[in-house]
C-alpha cells in the first residue's frame, strides 16, 4: 500500500516538474 502510495507520488512529482519547465522555456 505504502509503496503504491509513493510510486503515485514520484510519477506526479516528475509530471509538476515538467509541467514547469516547460513553462519556464515558453516564458524565456
Amino acid at each position: 500500500e505504502l509503496q503504491e502510495l509513493h510510486s503515485a507520488l514520484e510519477e506526479a512529482k516528475a509530471d509538476i516538474v515538467g509541467l514547469w519547465a516547460l513553462k519556464f522555456l515558453i516564458d524565456q
